[in-house]
C-alpha cells in the first residue's frame, strides 16, 4: 500500500517573500521547493492530492499544471472543496470547514492508502493529523530540513 501527499502550494512551493514570474496558471514555483519536493516524492513513492486553494481550478487544469511545468510526483487528486458547500456553511462547528477536515474526508474515502503527510503553511488541523504534518515557513516554502522529517512521518529511511 502507499503512501499520500497532502499539499498545499502557497507558503510551501511559492513562499510568500518571492517575486516570481507567473504563467497562464498563477505564480511560478520556487525551484528549490520543487527541488525538495521531488525528493520527498522520489524517496517515498508518495502519491500526491493537492489540498491547496488552488484546487479551485479543477483537477484536470492542476494535473495539466503539474504536467506543463514538470512538477515532481503524480498528482492523482484534489480534496473535496467544503468551504463552498452551501450546507456546511451554516454550521457552528469550524473545523467542518477547515482544510484538515477536507484532508480527513478524503483519506477517509480513499482508504488505499496506508500512510499521510501533509504539507502546509497554515496548520489547521487536529492533534492526530499534527503528528502526520510539517509546517514550513511561509516565507521559505518547502526545505531539505522538512523533507527529512516528512520522511520520518512517511517511514521512509533517509
Amino acid at each position: 500500500m502507499k503512501s499520500v501527499i497532502f499539499l498545499d502550494i502557497d507558503g510551501v512551493l511559492w513562499p510568500y517573500n518571492t517575486s516570481l514570474p507567473k504563467d497562464q496558471y498563477g505564480y511560478c514555483f520556487d525551484k528549490s521547493c520543487v527541488e525538495a519536493l521531488q525528493v520527498l516524492v522520489e524517496k517515498s513513492q508518495a502519491d500526491i492530492v493537492l489540498s491547496s486553494s488552488w484546487k479551485i481550478a479543477g483537477l484536470s487544469v492542476m494535473v495539466q499544471m503539474w504536467e506543463n511545468r514538470s512538477l515532481p510526483g503524480k498528482l492523482i487528486d484534489i480534496t473535496p472543496d467544503m468551504q463552498s458547500r452551501v450546507d456546511l456553511l451554516s454550521v457552528n462547528d469550524p473545523y467542518l470547514l477547515s482544510r484538515g477536515y477536507e484532508i480527513e474526508t478524503w483519506f477517509t474515502q480513499k482508504s488505499r492508502y496506508k500512510n499521510y503527510l501533509i504539507i502546509d503553511d497554515l496548520p489547521d488541523f487536529t492533534a492526530a493529523q499534527m503528528k502526520h504534518t510539517i509546517v514550513p515557513a511561509s516565507n521559505q516554502g518547502l526545505t531539505m530540513e522538512l523533507v527529512k522529517k516528512g520522511l520520518d512521518i512517511l517511514l521512509i529511511p533517509i
